[in-house]
């Protein structure tokens, strides 16, 4: 489980990256999404292995805040900042 959970964040944090560049100059949208859509994939990928291993309800929600994070690319940057700051209210 660790080095699934493991490289699901060195891909989050890829597409993070390509997000914030994205919302930082938008005309850079098409090549970020040709680069961004094999990080996608296979954090999508990584993402389904590990709900069918998940067994609380907690470990579920996780599961679909990635999914809703991987499923919003060019926004990924923007909605990580929303959830961030309603688990900081």
């Amino acid at each position: 489980m660790l080095p699934m959970h493991i490289m699901w964040m060195l891909i989050f944090g890829i597409i993070l990256g390509l997000s914030f560049i994205t919302q930082k100059l938008p005309i850079l949208r098409p090549i970020s999404f040709c680069i961004a859509l094999p990080f996608l994939l296979t954090g999508t990928f990584l993402n389904a292995l590990n709900s069918g291993v998940s067994s609380s309800p907690s470990d579920l929600l996780a599961v679909i805040e990635k999914d809703d994070l991987l499923e919003t690319f060019p926004y990924t940057y923007s909605l990580f900042n929303i959830l961030r700051s309603n688990e900081l209210d």
